[in-house]
């Protein structure tokens, strides 16, 4: 499943590393529209990359 599932578990790291990217930022300029871009943003590749999973491999 893994191999066959790469684009799913690209996505599932871009969305851990857009919301850290975000956090980090939040944390070094104290803006708290950073971490919310981050939810936002990360939320989205998260959703895409459960999505991928799904399609790759359907509940039964």
């Amino acid at each position: 499943m893994i191999k066959k599932n790469v684009a799913g578990l690209w996505l599932l790291f871009m969305a851990f590393t857009a919301f850290g990217g975000f956090y980090l930022y939040y944390k070094l300029s104290g803006d708290a529209e950073g971490i919310e871009a981050g939810k936002i943003v990360g939320g989205m590749l998260l959703a895409l990359s459960v999505i991928s999973f799904i399609k790759i491999r359907p509940w039964k």
